[in-house]
């Protein structure tokens, strides 16, 4: 089996050229390795061909003119002829951001930060619940940052892996304390450790990263998750310089 790195279209066209491609023998199996391409993906294209695939490893986001969805590893599809589409690879950090969640209140939101975390097997669900529970006791604690919280709990309560999952809010939400103190929210990271030393790292990076308003700035005006991991990554690196 053939790996391929890139694309070929016919002359003038958005075809997608199919090298090897016989009509005595109308099939070809490849091995496209999407971190390879330009860009980490494959540009609008169609063929006269039925499409079947199988992601072995990874993610990428499958597009068509109407609409997207979203493939990880383990999964596979197909592609009718003569429908145009795009795909790209999702970094790991890039699965872990989701924009425009509607929560109906703080609880909500936290239970959505860590959905992710929840279906991967990093946490359990009384491990969601002593968060909501840590809130409910100390009021908003987990604020770290204006607009900005950190939902957490002990590794004990079922933290089975160390992990990050952000959402952005479609609208923000109110976290109230016992003293009457009004936090309002728009981000939930949830975080996810099994010891007091592996997460640290992250930890510090991310409260250093929010100390810049244009870095929050930035995450507001995000439009995709894409482009809010690209916005993260390029603030740690100037962290680590």
């Amino acid at each position: 089996m053939k790996n391929i790195h890139s694309i070929e279209f016919y002359t003038g066209s958005k075809e997608e050229l199919l090298p090897g491609f016989e009509k005595d023998f109308p099939y070809i199996a490849s091995r496209a390795e999407l971190d390879k391409y330009i860009g980490c993906y494959v540009p609008w294209h169609w063929h006269r061909t039925v499409e079947l695939f199988y992601m072995e490893s990874g993610s990428i986001e499958y597009d068509t003119p109407g609409g997207k969805i979203l493939f990880p590893a383990g999964s596979g599809g197909m592609i009718n002829p003569n429908v145009l589409h795009m795909t790209k690879a999702i970094s790991q950090r890039e699965k872990n951001i989701q924009l425009n969640i509607e929560c109906r209140d703080w609880k909500d939101a936290i239970r959505k930060s860590a959905e992710p975390l929840l279906f991967k097997g990093y946490i359990e669900e009384r491990y969601v619940d002593a968060m909501i529970e840590n809130v409910l006791e100390n009021g908003s604690y987990i604020v770290i940052s204006k607009g900005f919280a950190l939902p957490h709990e002990g590794f004990e309560l079922g933290s089975k892996k160390v992990g990050m999952n952000m959402i952005r809010l479609k609208e923000p939400v109110v976290i109230e304390d016992e003293d009457g103190d009004r936090e309002e929210v728009r981000f939930f990271c949830c975080l996810s450790t099994v010891d007091h030393k592996k997460h640290i790292k992250a930890f510090f990076h991310l409260v250093n990263m929010l100390t810049n308003q244009r870095f929050k700035e930035e995450l507001w005006n995000a439009e995709s998750p894409r482009e809010t991991a690209a916005i993260i990554k390029t603030y740690e690196q100037r962290i680590k310089e």
